[in-house]
């Protein structure tokens, strides 16, 4: 659910049809997604959505054969991850409150899960950056997946949560811009069939109809 714009110095920058990293997270393993099977995914998706950059999942590739055990913790606590942020933002999407134990449940995960930040002298102001080297936590692919899932659930995004109306599909994404709140994931995908199908249904199928009819009516008379 996120594809790659080439900016005009050269540079690169993700183009997330989702919105937001948490929810393109959570959309893994949906119609648009393969799910993660491992850590080694786990990775392979972060260098892939800009959780991490290629050099730092190496690294963390690395100490994740010297340290299997560890590296299935941290897989495990992205599945957890997975599992509430999706129950707690399908309710959004369905209208409905938050459930508690999920928000209580999220707040008890391991604290090594949550972004780790601190201040740091920046250019006339203080700015966030991630400690020294934080690769070499194997919990580092969840610090930006929770940053972006604490964004929207204490923002207006939350508001903004949608889910896909296209056939088969039920993918998250943050309704923004200006008219009316979009209704599919992608025009192109799931926008476009629908409107075919509904033109169809209204043009279409009545004028096929009557054309049997009066084929009928021919072969009566």
């Amino acid at each position: 659910m996120a594809k790659k714009r080439r900016k005009q110095d050269g540079r690169s920058d993700l183009v997330r049809l989702d919105g937001a990293l948490a929810l393109t997270f959570v959309n893994t393993g949906s119609r648009r997604s393969r799910g993660l099977r491992d850590y080694a995914d786990l990775l392979a998706w972060s260098a892939e959505h800009g959780a991490l950059d290629a050099a730092a999942a190496g690294r963390l590739g690395q100490l994740a054969a010297e340290r299997p055990q560890d590296a299935a913790a941290g897989f495990a606590a992205a599945e957890q991850w997975h599992a509430l942020l999706t129950r707690l933002l399908n309710a959004r999407a369905d209208r409905r409150a938050p459930p508690a134990e999920a928000l209580c449940e999220l707040n008890a995960l391991d604290a090594r899960t949550a972004p780790r930040r601190i201040l740091v002298p920046g250019r006339g102001r203080p700015e966030w950056r991630w400690p020294d080297d934080p690769e070499l936590d194997l919990y580092r692919p969840l610090w930006e997946i929770a940053l972006s899932a604490a964004t929207i659930l204490t923002s207006d995004d939350y508001d903004k949560v949608r889910r896909c109306v296209g056939e088969g599909c039920g993918v998250l994404f943050l309704a923004k811009g200006r008219g009316l709140p979009r209704k599919w994931c992608s025009q192109k995908t799931c926008g476009a069939p629908f409107r075919s199908r509904r033109y169809y249904a209204r043009v279409t199928k009545p004028q096929e109809k009557a054309i049997r009819e009066s084929v009928r009516q021919g072969y009566r008379g």
